[in-house]
C-alpha cells in the first residue's frame, strides 16, 4: 500500500467517524428520553448476547422480568374478619397511645440541668488587662451529663473570655434531660461571670 492510499484510507476513517458521531447526536436530540430508556436498550443487548453465546432465542431466566401483581379493584372493600379487625383496633388504640405525650404518665421527666460547676477558667492575661464580662453558651448535654456541644449565645466581648468559658464549661457535671423515662439528649443554657 503506498503512501497515497494509507493517506485516503485514513480520511475515510475519519470522515466516518466523524459521520457517526454526528449521526449519535442528532438521533439522541431527537428522539425523546421516553422512547428510548438505557434500561430497555442494556436489556436488547443482554438478550442477543445471550442468543449468540448460547444458541437459545429469548431471554435468559435471570433477565426474565416478574409479573405485575393483580390490582385491586377500586371499588372492591377489603373485608376482614372479626380476630383481625379486633388486632387493627387494639393496634390504632396504641398508636394513639404513642402520639400523645402526657407529662403526669412521666413523674421522673425534667429537662437538663447543672449538678455542679467548677470555678471558671479566668485566663491571666485577661485579669491583668480588666477584661470582665458574662459569656452565655448553650450546651447540649449527653445521656451522661456531659458538654457534648457548646455553641456561644452571647459574647463577652472578649474572645479570650468566650474561648476560656467554653472550656470551663466542658469540664463542668450536668443532670442529663429525663424523657419518658428516659435519659436523652438535651440542651440547656448557662452563663459564665467574669468579675475582678
Amino acid at each position: 500500500m503506498n503512501p497515497r492510499e494509507k493517506e485516503n484510507l485514513l480520511e475515510s476513517f475519519i470522515a466516518s467517524c466523524i459521520f457517526h458521531f454526528i449521526l449519535f447526536l442528532l438521533l439522541a436530540v431527537l428522539i425523546p428520553p421516553q422512547i428510548l430508556k438505557a434500561g430497555e436498550v442494556m436489556g436488547f443487548v443482554r438478550i442477543g448476547v445471550w442468543e449468540i453465546e448460547t444458541g437459545i432465542p429469548g431471554e435468559p431466566s435471570a433477565t426474565k422480568k416478574r409479573m405485575p401483581r393483580p390490582r385491586e379493584e377500586k371499588g372492591k372493600q377489603k373485608t376482614l374478619t372479626a380476630q383481625q379487625g379486633k388486632t387493627l383496633a387494639e393496634a390504632g388504640a396504641e398508636g394513639a397511645k404513642e402520639k400523645g405525650y402526657n407529662p403526669a404518665d412521666y413523674p421522673g421527666d425534667h429537662e437538663a440541668g447543672l449538678l455542679s460547676s467548677a470555678p471558671a477558667i479566668y485566663p491571666k492575661t485577661a485579669q491583668n488587662l480588666g477584661y470582665q464580662g458574662t459569656v452565655r453558651l448553650r450546651v447540649l448535654v449527653d445521656v451522661n451529663g456531659h458538654a457534648k456541644e457548646v455553641k456561644l449565645l452571647k459574647s463577652s466581648g472578649y474572645e479570650i473570655l468566650d474561648k476560656a468559658a467554653v472550656r470551663s464549661v466542658k469540664n463542668w457535671r450536668f443532670d442529663p434531660k429525663v424523657f419518658k423515662g428516659k435519659k436523652v439528649e438535651g440542651w440547656i443554657e448557662v452563663e459564665v461571670p467574669y468579675t475582678l
